[in-house]
């Protein structure tokens, strides 16, 4: 599953010397993106780099990177259990199917479920999660 940094976030790979990726696994980070020209066109939106938090957590949404992050670098276990809440929060909206049942199944570092049908048919599904890399057709695994 593709993921997308959050609206005012950027991802970025560490990179080693002369720009090329290290030869362990590269870490992912998360970082804040400036939201000062957003902030000038759509008013209710300020820029987490350039208020104090005081005054964006009585305006907004906090920033994902406690939620996501260890440090500044994009944390799998927290990723993923941010990644089954919100398909468990998204399968418990209406319309619910009273001939499907979705279970998010226990994991570390996938988002796995269970589909079941009132017939007793059951369909597993394990999302691997993952970040593009630049425009590119290649994905960094995060596991």
């Amino acid at each position: 599953m593709p993921l997308r940094p959050p609206p005012r976030h950027i991802f970025h790979l560490e990179l080693g010397a002369k720009g090329e990726m290290l030869s362990r696994k590269p870490g992912l980070c998360m970082e804040l993106e400036c939201a000062c020209a957003r902030e000038r066109l759509v008013v209710d939106v300020l820029c987490f780099l350039h208020h104090p938090e005081d005054k964006l957590r009585r305006r907004q949404e906090p920033s994902l990177l406690c939620t996501l992050c260890s440090g500044s670098y994009l944390h799998v276990e927290k990723t993923t259990r941010w990644s089954q809440n919100s398909v468990k929060a998204a399968s418990e909206l209406p319309p619910q199917s009273r001939h499907c049942c979705l279970t998010v199944l226990p994991s570390c570092r996938s988002c796995k479920i269970k589909l079941a049908r009132a017939s007793k048919s059951t369909l597993s599904i394990e999302f691997m999660l993952g970040v593009q890399m630049d425009d590119s057709d290649s994905f960094l695994n995060l596991e």
